[in-house]
């Protein structure tokens, strides 16, 4: 059983996350969240069940699908403990939807230094720019129609945003985004050159996003990560990040 302040803590944090990851359109059916980016990211691309809900399952199951189906995309359910109703994904079982992608949300205080004695050369930016987009796009081999897609959803974002880039000499060798709502700072597109990994790179990239939340008054910062990445969750705690809940999605 989920107390009433975990509820209310998932659903805070469910919502800050659109807010960071934003997508094109939306729409509040019942109290889910239906989010549409053209396809790019299941997270822009989603119901939402986070809010209570009072309309038949199947029903209100049927117009999500339809909704989506006439945009030339999936159906596609992003769930955690407090999905609303409690029942759904049983109705969702019957429908042929599976579980995929099972993500750990994780949160760290800023109260800690989080210095590094080796520094690479660090630039960022508060606007999504050409420079960074370039970077990332060609490390995370993003393809070049959602590279327009990805453009528009960080064009979106509306609170302060940190798009940083860690060079080696003069050789861009990894990204990363911060996302700040309040005292919160959202890490993002975090990516390392294939060629660079295992260097400690990573450290370095997620330390600079802190201190820039932190310097800019964040007091937590939080990340997602696929609990099928061993690396990432363990940079992640070595970094003193902590699980807080699990989201995943449900997929026809």
């Amino acid at each position: 059983m989920i107390s009433p302040e975990k509820q209310l803590y998932i659903r805070n944090m469910e919502s800050r996350t659109m807010g960071a990851w934003p997508s094109f359109q939306t729409i509040i059916d019942d109290g889910w969240v239906l989010r549409f980016a053209k396809g790019y990211t299941k997270r822009a691309n989603s119901v939402n069940p986070i809010f209570p809900s009072t309309d038949n399952i199947s029903e209100k199951i049927f117009r999500c699908e339809t909704q989506y189906s006439q945009l030339g995309l999936p159906c596609v359910f992003k769930l955690t403990k407090i999905a609303s109703p409690f029942n759904l994904e049983e109705f969702l079982d019957k429908r042929g939807y599976s579980k995929i992608d099972e993500t750990s949300v994780q949160e760290v205080s800023l109260l800690n230094d989080f210095n590094s004695k080796s520094r690479l050369k660090m630039d960022y930016f508060t606007a999504v720019n050409e420079t960074w987009l370039k970077h990332y796009c060609h490390m995370n081999r993003v393809s070049e129609q959602n590279q327009l897609n990805l453009k528009g959803i960080l064009t979106n974002i509306v609170t302060p945003a940190f798009y940083v880039l860690l060079y080696n000499k003069n050789e861009c060798v990894a990204c990363g985004l911060g996302v700040q709502d309040g005292i919160f700072i959202g890490l993002f597109d975090i990516v390392v050159a294939k060629n660079h990994r295992n260097q400690g790179i990573g450290t370095q990239l997620i330390q600079y996003l802190l201190e820039l939340g932190k310097n800019n008054g964040a007091q937590k910062a939080y990340l997602q990560v696929m609990l099928n990445n061993p690396a990432a969750l363990h940079l992640y705690e070595k970094l003193g990040f902590q699980e807080q809940y699990r989201y995943w999605y449900r997929k026809k």
